[in-house]
């Protein structure tokens, strides 16, 4: 069985190993840079949608479908620090 696991994952790599969807985070580095990950991509998303035709209903919707699925998927298991529950823009 091959593994897909190409370098060694500690404390001192600067970036987070991910199993199963969810980040195994070990110092506060890595927090940090899955904490930014996860705002940057959630503001990706929300920019592009900005140039759908969408009802306000229909942005609340996705947004709500979208966006809050993930954010509480995630913050089940993975602590984020306290900076990263500011407001998105």
């Amino acid at each position: 069985m091959a593994t897909s696991i190409t370098q060694w994952f500690d404390k001192h790599t600067p970036t987070y190993l991910t199993y199963l969807g969810f980040p195994l985070l070990y110092p506060k580095g890595h927090r940090e840079v899955f904490a930014r990950s996860l705002i940057t991509k959630i503001n990706q998303t929300h920019y592009h949608l900005s140039f759908c035709h969408l009802t306000y209903k229909g942005r609340v919707t996705v947004c709500n479908s979208l966006f809050t699925s993930k954010i509480w998927h995630t913050l089940r298991l993975t602590p984020l620090p306290k900076w990263s529950f500011t407001p998105v823009s």
